[in-house]
């Protein structure tokens, strides 16, 4: 009121979890009725579609974003890139497998039975 500081008992407030501060990635699994997004001024690679879905789906009922509305679009439009190099390791030893297993004309007959 008039923009100073109030004096207030803590158990006139409704009943509540504090919690100052938590990572997105730290959340995960939790569930808050209210939930209040702050991404940071500068754009980063972290920021991902798939990492602010994670953040809105902690709320259960209200949230808040708070955001520069350019880097808020950076980040809905950027997704998370795998670079683990997995899929080309199975498929290179799929294709390593399936070529010891052929006869020496390196064609593979399949039989439905």
């Amino acid at each position: 009121m008039g923009g100073g500081l109030r004096a207030f008992l803590p158990s006139a407030l409704p009943a509540h979890e504090t919690v100052y501060a938590m990572t997105v990635h730290k959340s995960q699994g939790s569930e808050f009725d209210s939930v209040t997004l702050v991404l940071p001024g500068v754009d980063l690679p972290v920021l991902t579609r798939e990492l602010f879905y994670t953040g809105l789906t902690r709320a259960k009922g209200r949230l808040a974003v708070y955001a520069d509305k350019e880097i808020f679009g950076r980040t809905l439009a950027r997704r998370v890139k795998r670079n683990s190099g997995l899929a080309g390791r199975l498929y290179l030893g799929f294709k390593r497998t399936t070529q010891d297993l052929t006869p020496s004309g390196g064609k593979i007959t399949t039989h439905n039975s």
